[in-house]
């Protein structure tokens, strides 16, 4: 497929264009469309990452944390202390 500078879109979901060549994004895990892309909405309403945390995704499409302020990166969610490799498959 074609680079994209965001990475791989969460499991379940998927990039479409409608008829006047407008992109949405479905996801296929609550059978929900919408405009805004879910990458760029730090997942689901949630509170915004700490300043100098990055959300990153891994080939599969787990979700990981970068710590620019330690240089580090975790699987742990800074605003929740849960792991993203705890939610397992759905």
């Amino acid at each position: 497929g074609e680079f994209d500078p965001l990475g791989p879109l969460p499991p379940g979901w998927e990039k479409r264009t409608d008829s006047n060549g407008r992109v949405y994004f479905v996801n296929h895990n609550t059978r929900i469309t919408q405009w805004e892309d879910p990458r760029s909405q730090g997942q689901l309403n949630e509170k915004p990452l700490p300043e100098g945390w990055e959300m990153r995704f891994t080939v599969d499409g787990i979700p990981y944390f970068v710590d620019h302020n330690r240089r580090t990166t975790t699987y742990i969610d800074p605003r929740t202390g849960k792991s993203a490799l705890d939610n397992g498959p759905q």
